[in-house]
């Protein structure tokens, strides 16, 4: 079996915000924009020869409550030269918008899932507790 490189993919602290970007305290307004994301490092003797390799989190919104499984993507690259290597992405770098009304009232589960399309069983996930979704003002 070929050796594999050394890399690590860990992916934490996933954050869910409303329109005025505080963060929600897992109860969010269905009539209000909602922007989440989440936090990864990629670390390891491999990383700086992944320079320029796209990655793509993809987030799931599952239903526990009968309404619709929600999915929304963003992609990026990591950015490994010139020295030092960029290890931790979060914020703008894995942010997604769901406008208004994306979320119909309801309990949902997030997770978060890190990709590195090409890469064939590199990634990694987290999952938030379950937040609820209610009706607006």
């Amino acid at each position: 079996m070929p050796a594999q490189p050394d890399l690590g993919i860990d992916t934490r602290d996933i954050l869910v915000t409303d329109n005025d970007a505080i963060p929600s305290g897992l109860v969010l307004t269905a009539s209000l924009p909602i922007t989440v994301s989440v936090t990864f490092e990629a670390r390891g003797l491999a990383l700086p020869m992944l320079h320029d390799t796209p990655f793509r989190v993809t987030y799931a919104f599952a239903s526990l409550s009968g309404t619709s499984d929600v999915t929304r993507s963003v992609d990026g690259r990591l950015v490994t030269r010139p020295a030092p290597a960029k290890t931790v992405y979060s914020g703008a770098d894995t942010d997604v918008v769901l406008p208004a009304g994306t979320l119909r009232p309801g309990l949902y589960q997030v997770s978060a899932m890190v990709q590195f399309p090409g890469a064939r069983g590199m990634g990694a996930f987290t999952t938030l507790p379950v937040i609820e979704v209610v009706e607006g003002p």
